[in-house]
């Protein structure tokens, strides 16, 4: 793999730390974990371009670091019982920031869609509402008769949604899943069979998936999305995560590095993706 600066550089494998480092002189490990929830370092996945940015931000690391594949509900209780450890591509919040450490931002994703089948009725709706203007996920679940909405427990969808999702968590129109695989589109098949009529997603994890889908964008959530490590809560973290800030830092201002970030964004909006990221705080 093409290593994109000159810093330390560590091997990664599932389970295995990279080349030791000289040791501490107080004996205590200060390999930072990398709980790998949806398996964007296994030899065996497809290259995505959030893999690609995961991967470059640990070659980049001037610390050992391991990983250690787990689900994604699994992973947040263990995070927090780990000296030592971060979950990567997480939405900062506030009730997590309450629980975990977060890094910088090492990543973007274009805003989240409505996402529905091309041939549903639900398709001809918002594509007429989007014709008169914005499509709004309030107006659409809280009319007569609503679509049914699926969404996953303990995911966050951006601060603007998760407001809406958690006044709207006891109508009878919205189905959520508890996410126990570490799948990342774990909704896409009650979508496909028709058992919801609507998910919120990420078209760049779906658009090469399943072609009978189209996507909205929609009034509440946020023009992009910021991905974060959420790391273990511990004063040994506190001390890493400078160093994990620092190749953050190092690379998201890097031109290759950001090319490959925009992946799956308009070239239009690199511009403004760019500065959100920077604005971030």
């Amino acid at each position: 793999m093409k290593r994109p600066l000159g810093t330390s550089m560590f091997a990664i494998a599932l389970g295995m730390a990279g080349p030791a480092l000289a040791a501490d002189p107080s004996g205590t490990d200060t390999t930072l974990i990398i709980a790998d929830v949806v398996n964007w370092l296994g030899a065996d996945q497809p290259q995505m371009h959030q893999a690609a940015l995961l991967q470059t931000i640990l070659d980049n690391l001037s610390i050992p670091y391991s990983s250690q594949q787990i689900t994604r509900n699994r992973a947040r209780i263990w995070v927090s019982e780990q000296p030592l450890a971060c979950m990567p591509w997480l939405i900062k919040t506030l009730d997590r920031a309450d629980r975990f450490q977060f890094s910088l931002p090492y990543m973007l994703e274009n805003s989240l869609r409505l996402v529905v089948k091309k041939d549903s009725k639900w398709a001809a709706t918002l594509t007429e509402q989007l014709n008169h203007g914005e499509i709004s996920l309030r107006d659409l679940m809280t009319q007569k008769q609503p679509p049914v909405l699926g969404i996953e427990s303990n995911r966050s969808y951006g601060t603007q949604a998760d407001i809406l999702l958690q006044g709207l968590k006891d109508f009878p129109a919205v189905y959520t899943r508890t996410s126990s695989s570490n799948q990342i589109t774990e909704l896409l098949p009650m979508l496909q069979r028709e058992f919801v009529d609507i998910i919120i997603e990420y078209e760049t994890l779906l658009i090469n998936q399943d072609e009978q889908l189209v996507y909205f964008a929609f009034k509440e959530t946020e023009p992009f999305q910021l991905g974060h490590f959420a790391c273990s809560n511990t004063a040994a973290m506190t001390e890493l995560m400078p160093l994990l800030n620092q190749a953050i830092r190092t690379l998201t201002q890097d031109p290759a590095y950001q090319q490959l970030m925009l992946q799956g964004i308009p070239a239009s909006q690199h511009k403004n993706a760019l500065l959100y990221l920077q604005q971030a705080p």
